[in-house]
């Protein structure tokens, strides 16, 4: 088993409603500037991986020389939604994928279970390498997932279950 501290990004700018997968779109320097300050002084010394997003890529490389960026790591692909407010998709294509979440296909993006099989098994290889613990920095969707598979959320409500931006959530992931 393996202590993983799971961080999403911290806030970014000017998405307020807006659908932002792997959009690649800027963080807040401001609260970029107060979440490193905030996480070196609470985090272990252990090893950092991190989607290649922007927004995950500037915190982890202020907390690690060293950082792993994996493509796994990254949010679902919304597809043709990527960029667009959630109110001017169709409300037919919302509810079309809300029938089926993790097999519908969001904007012509990816699966649910697709996204949730490339973090867990990316999360499989990092616990497996690093059993004394690593670092996380990734987004909400992928923290959803990992949490509920950790057993920190239930079925019913596993993608509304809140992720705050630039704070750690500790999971014990057992590699198989």
């Amino acid at each position: 088993m393996s202590s993983l501290w799971l961080i999403r990004h911290p806030a970014v700018l000017d998405m307020t409603g807006r659908c932002y997968g792997q959009l690649d779109v800027e963080v807040d320097p401001d609260v970029l500037r107060t979440a490193i300050e905030t996480l070196r002084s609470t985090l272990p010394d252990w090893p950092v991986y991190a989607s290649p997003a922007s927004r995950c890529m500037k915190l982890a490389q202020a907390l690690s020389p060293d950082v792993v960026c994996m493509d796994s790591l990254l949010e679902l692909d919304f597809g043709a939604w990527e960029g667009l407010h959630w109110e001017d998709i169709p409300r037919s294509e919302l509810d079309a994928w809300a029938e089926d979440i993790l097999n519908g296909v969001p904007g012509g993006g990816e699966r649910v279970a697709d996204m949730i099989h490339r973090v867990s098994t990316a999360i499989s290889e990092i616990a497996a390498a690093h059993p004394h613990g690593a670092i996380i920095i990734t987004h909400a969707g992928p923290i959803r997932s990992l949490m509920f598979q950790a057993g920190l959320s239930n079925a019913s409500d596993r993608w509304q279950v809140p992720v705050p931006f630039a704070t750690p959530i500790l999971i014990d992931w057992i590699s198989e």
